[in-house]
């Protein structure tokens, strides 16, 4: 009994230690991103001032086409007509979709659960080199493909050259010199 008790409390600490950890760096995150959108601020401000501007000549180019569209009778006859009515706000739609998302919440949540119990914290560095080592190989089989498909291209040029030439010597020692007319 003394065992698993100590094992509760050791996981406990490691479970307390991991969050602690996780929320540490999301609070480190949340940080640098108020840092880097002061610092982006001023940046921002000159968007902002050009997209207003966009917005106001948006705006005068509408007006204009509606005046144009108006001048030139250009509305459909029935405009309120032509469009179907929109479907209405269903509520039980919205609860069904609520429900399969705390449905997925709670799948997702298993399957934390299910990998902290299997020990992966600890894989990750040899699951992370894994990966690596994957992808570095992909990229090289890629260039590898790339250069291969070169030559094979190289040599089927040189291959329809020397067929060429080795086609029109043969045609001529076989047929003489194709200076001869033809006769119907």
């Amino acid at each position: 009994m003394t065992t698993i008790n100590q094992t509760a409390k050791l996981v406990t600490s490691e479970r307390k230690a991991s969050i602690d950890q996780l929320m540490q760096g999301l609070s480190d995150e949340r940080k640098q991103i108020v840092e880097d959108f002061i610092s982006e601020e001023a940046k921002l401000r000159g968007v902002l001032a050009e997209l207003r501007l966009t917005l106001n000549a948006s705006n005068e180019l509408i007006v204009s086409t509606d005046s144009l569209v108006k001048g030139l009778n250009l509305e459909p006859p029935n405009a309120q007509a032509a469009a179907p009515p929109g479907k209405p706000f269903d509520v039980l739609e919205y609860q069904a979709t609520l429900r399969e998302a705390s449905h997925t919440i709670g799948q997702v949540h298993d399957l934390v659960k299910t990998l902290d119990h299997m020990g992966l914290k600890s894989m990750l560095p040899q699951l992370i080199v894994a990966f690596e080592t994957v992808e570095k190989r992909g990229q090289e089989w890629v260039v590898f493909a790339f250069f291969l498909g070169l030559v094979l291209i190289l040599v089927f040029l040189v291959g329809s050259v020397i067929a060429m030439l080795a086609y029109r010597y043969f045609a001529v020692r076989i047929f003489g010199s194709g200076s001869k007319p033809v006769v119907s």
